[in-house]
């Protein structure tokens, strides 16, 4: 089967299933850490994959975007820790 001949089903088939409306992907925001305190949304980008026959839909994280929302938690709790801490204590951040 070809990337074309593959796109060109996926079309049809999203227009006969009604489904063509919805983009192919999407970015949600979400919470990196469910503690009292870490409550920031990061975004994620995520495919968009329909399986009309079962009416469902589920979002697939591109490559990368769970480490990268992992990246920024740690960045943004590494900051906020060197703003409050940083005259009282050493802060190192990565392994030993």
């Amino acid at each position: 089967m070809t990337a074309g001949r593959d796109r060109l089903g996926k079309d049809v088939h999203a227009t006969v299933a009604g489904t063509s409306e919805l983009p192919e992907d999407v970015i949600i925001m979400a919470p990196v850490y469910r503690q009292l305190g870490e409550q920031e949304l990061v975004a994620v980008r995520c495919r968009i994959e329909t399986f009309p026959g079962e009416q469902r839909l589920q979002l697939r994280p591109f490559p990368g975007e769970i480490d990268a929302a992992f990246e920024h938690a740690m960045g943004s709790i590494r900051e906020r820790l060197f703003q409050d801490l940083k005259d009282s204590i050493r802060i190192y951040y990565g392994e030993p």
